[in-house]
């Protein structure tokens, strides 16, 4: 289904045909447990030196920066 159009009832709508073998999953399901989960193991470089050196962070992690009022903070993906 990656790279396909679909309606709101998964039908295709961007002409290339029907779905071919597809497979049925829940869209609310209950998040694994913290061991079974994918640890975080590729670094996420954020282009500024003193940030991947004080906070290193991780791809696909969350982390929470904080500043003052007047500092110009942007999210960083």
């Amino acid at each position: 289904m990656l790279g396909r159009v679909v309606d709101a009832l998964g039908v295709p709508i961007d002409g290339k045909g029907a779905l071919s073998d597809h497979e049925r999953r829940r869209v609310k399901v209950k998040a694994p447990g913290i061991i079974e989960r994918k640890s975080v193991h590729e670094p996420m470089q954020t282009g500024l030196k003193v940030v991947d050196s004080l906070v290193p962070i991780g791809r696909g992690q969350r982390e929470l920066i904080i500043g003052g009022r007047q500092d110009k903070l942007e999210k960083q993906q």
